[in-house]
């Protein structure tokens, strides 16, 4: 259905411009593309979409009938209106909304992705049907709708960091005489990267600090980093009788803290 200009002083205003999810069907990206296309003296102006609900959507669109050079603006409220009555009769439904989908070969959606501004947002009318397929689908407007390529994004960052925990734990199993210092070193580059939470991050460091397999304190570094004076430590611990290891590793910090 092609459409007469509506011409008028007031400029576009963004709630006159589609918000939410949309998905276009095959049907309706070739006859967007009609849209595109025009010709030498009709240019396009505007293409508009009224969800139908089911994945169905109506659509019609405006031309600049002399030329992208002397066209000048649209009458937004009358070209939703025209679009939002024809879809009500033919699908006898008093609550459909149309709203601008493209101005001028930029699309102004606002799925969440699409930018709505800019190159990114441009659609050229002289590419190929599956070059303006490819935009559609990078903008999120085919092929799998914007929460589907959310939900994709994020299984793609989750594997990614459980790839990284494998990584590190792979790294510390073969460096096993790594200081206390360099492990907790390693805790902070996984937690700057995103591969471990805050919590996650809290609760190993914590863990190295504080051993709960009563191990004792093994080098300078790791005492320096427990605030324990070293030589203090191993002399206590081996003059001091009669206790387990873990009573002996609180009795013999508690006695020996770096001044």
């Amino acid at each position: 259905m092609l459409s007469f200009v509506l011409w008028s002083n007031f400029a576009f205003a963004k709630s006159y411009y589609g918000h939410g999810d949309l998905k276009l069907s095959e049907g309706l990206v070739d006859y967007y593309i009609k849209y595109l296309k025009g010709n030498r003296n009709r240019s396009p102006l505007a293409f508009l979409v009224a969800p139908i609900g089911d994945g169905r959507n109506y659509a019609t669109y405006y031309f600049c009938p002399a030329g992208q050079a002397n066209c000048t603006s649209l009458n937004r409220k009358k070209a939703t209106n025209a679009c939002a009555d024809s879809a009500r009769k033919k699908y006898n439904d008093q609550n459909i909304q149309c709203f601008i989908f493209d101005f001028r070969r930029i699309v102004k959606w606002d799925n969440g992705i699409n930018p709505g501004k800019g190159k990114t947002s441009k659609i050229n009318s002289k590419w190929s049907k599956e070059e303006i397929i490819a935009k559609l689908t990078e903008l999120g407007f085919y092929g799998e709708t914007s929460s589907s390529l959310s939900k994709t994004t994020t299984e793609k960052e989750e594997t990614k960091k459980k790839k990284k925990k494998k990584k590190i734990a792979k790294k510390k199993t073969n460096n096993s005489n790594l200081s206390l210092s360099e492990e907790i070193k390693q805790l902070n580059e996984l937690y700057k990267d995103g591969a471990l939470t805050e919590e996650e991050f809290k609760a190993a460091k914590a863990k190295l600090l504080n051993p709960s397999d009563g191990s004792l304190i093994q080098d300078y570094n790791q005492a320096t980093d427990l605030g324990i004076d070293f030589m203090c430590y191993n002399m206590c611990k081996d003059t001091t009788k009669g206790m387990s290891i873990s009573q002996l590793d609180s009795f013999c910090k508690n006695q020996c803290p770096l001044n």
